[in-house]
């Protein structure tokens, strides 16, 4: 009986972590947007501008792509779009 028990607490407690686990990994609320500016030809554009823009709070930043034309915005809040200037 004891080890019937035993095995039951046991699966228990790893039917929890890993339930626990997977609706953690919902929760996020930051993300990573990145790519690659290039031209009609497909050559890479450095040192363009990339501005992102947070549509519910008005927010922005910017950055600047590197020599192979990529940029990277790190750790942004959800609802937030690229905009490449034309």
């Amino acid at each position: 009986m004891y080890n019937r028990y035993l095995l039951l607490c046991a699966f228990t407690c790893l039917l929890v972590a890993f339930a626990t686990n997977a609706a953690m990994s919902q929760s996020l609320t930051s993300g990573d947007i990145t790519g690659i500016v290039t031209d009609p030809s497909g050559a890479a554009i450095s040192n363009a501008e990339v501005t992102l823009n947070n549509s519910a709070t008005g927010a922005t930043q910017t950055h600047t792509t590197n020599d192979r034309g990529s940029y990277r915005f790190s750790h942004m809040a959800t609802l937030m779009s690229a905009f490449l200037p034309q």
